[in-house]
């Protein structure tokens, strides 16, 4: 009886140093314990804020129509609408925490569904102006313009488009063009997408047409200057401009 117990001791005695290790280790690396002089929040911050919107374009007797979202703004994000409109999701968060933002780079998904059994083309392309277009010829003649024919009875069709701010405005990325969070951008370093559509020749008259479309856009941001409060409370430093 003692031989037994003695390999019983034997086995549990490193067992339980092992257990009382494990736990000196875990209490010494809490990660809710706070590290002075380390900020939490770095000066520059990249991340992709989503903005989605549903709406409808519909054509009367062939005249085009057409939607317009900022592409390298992420506040007020539908260009068409009047007075502030909604904003990129968790836009209201970071600017707790940032004072100034730059979209680097802008991508599009859109998926079309025919509202009837009228035929319709639609056009997206990305342009540094916010002007309604005057006809599909003049959507379609953009050098980076996609088209869909959307056929009546027909299933959903999708576009994807994406750029970076540098390859449409032509302006290096510079820290001193970002954005101050709640100011609208400058017309010279805006760009939009424009969304346009009409119903096409093949209805013959020109009859009253629409699609469906659901639309998620993909900023690729970076936040910069760090909010002094939240550097003072860290104790990470200053800001950077």
């Amino acid at each position: 009886m003692a031989l037994v117990l003695a390999k019983s001791n034997r086995r549990l005695v490193p067992y339980r140093k092992r257990r009382r290790g494990l736990m000196r280790t875990n209490k010494r690396f809490n990660a809710s314990r706070w590290i002075p002089h380390v900020s939490l929040c770095p000066d520059r911050m990249f991340v992709k804020l989503k903005y989605s919107q549903s709406f409808r374009l519909s054509s009367n007797n062939g005249a085009i129509t057409s939607q317009v979202f900022r592409a390298n703004d992420i506040e007020d994000c539908d260009a068409t609408s009047q007075g502030p409109g909604p904003d990129a999701y968790g836009v209201a968060s970071w600017s707790i925490f940032y004072g100034r933002f730059y979209v680097t780079a802008c991508a599009i998904e859109l998926k079309i569904t025919p509202n009837d059994n009228g035929n319709s083309k639609v056009i997206v392309y990305p342009t540094v102006f916010n002007v309604p277009p005057t006809s599909l010829d003049a959507s379609a003649s953009h050098a980076r313009a996609v088209q869909r024919q959307i056929n009546g009875g027909e299933g959903t069709k999708s576009v994807y488009r994406k750029f970076s701010t540098r390859a449409i405005t032509g302006e290096p990325w510079n820290i001193n063009q970002t954005k101050v969070l709640g100011q609208q951008v400058t017309v010279n370093s805006q760009w939009y997408w424009t969304i346009a559509m009409a119903g096409v020749p093949e209805n013959t008259p020109p009859i009253d047409t629409g699609v469906n479309c659901s639309m998620t856009i993909t900023y690729n941001c970076v936040f910069y200057n760090r909010n002094q409060v939240l550097a003072g409370e860290q104790g990470g430093g200053g800001s950077s401009s």
